[in-house]
């Protein structure tokens, strides 16, 4: 499969988390943002609707958790690549993870750091942000902030595994930093 094709599914309940995800996402024209879920359960069904290839999954989603919904997807037909991410990057969470069945894992801290490796490796084409000069956001933008972590639930499509905001190749918004680049959520 091309890299260019690869479309995106976030599943993660920290709003601020999303919105800078999803800011990434949209900022690399070779991805395409199809939605966002909150839940695990919403994490499957969006699955089986929007048919993504790539699904990062939040290890601690609400309804039951991403190590859960990660075996459920994995188990559906033609499942997609799902990596996990946490804030808490421990041994036992990378282990839960593989015995999952995630194709990969990566601490949200380092999001955008990690992600262009990641894609390659599982996507098998080169992939690179800096050669097309573009500047990587710094993990402290990723981590988030009280202020930006109140989207409104129409923007943030709560409870709405396609919300209107992260669905198109338009950007949703700009990635902040907190008083001091603190996870405000999982």
């Amino acid at each position: 499969m091309p890299l260019n094709s690869v479309r995106v599914l976030l599943v993660d309940d920290n709003e601020s988390f999303v919105l800078r995800a999803s800011t990434w996402v949209l900022g690399e024209p070779t991805l395409t943002l199809v939605g966002t879920a909150r839940s695990a359960r919403e994490a499957i069904e969006a699955t089986r609707a929007l048919v993504p290839n790539l699904v990062l999954m939040d290890a601690g989603v609400p309804s039951t958790n991403g190590f859960d919904a990660t075996r459920k997807v994995k188990a559906l037909a033609g499942a997609p690549a799902v990596v996990m991410m946490t804030f808490h990057d421990t041994e036992a969470a990378r282990e839960e993870a593989e015995r999952a069945g995630a194709d990969g894992f990566l601490c949200k801290a380092e999001f955008a750091e990690a992600m262009p490796a990641l894609l390659a490796r599982l996507f098998g084409s080169p992939y690179g942000r800096q050669d097309r000069g573009l500047p990587e956001p710094s993990a402290h933008a990723l981590a988030g902030s009280a202020a930006e972590s109140r989207i409104s639930s129409r923007a943030a499509g709560k409870g709405n595994p396609t919300p209107d905001a992260t669905t198109s190749k338009r950007p949703v918004g700009r990635a902040g930093r907190g008083a001091a680049g603190e996870d405000h959520g999982r």
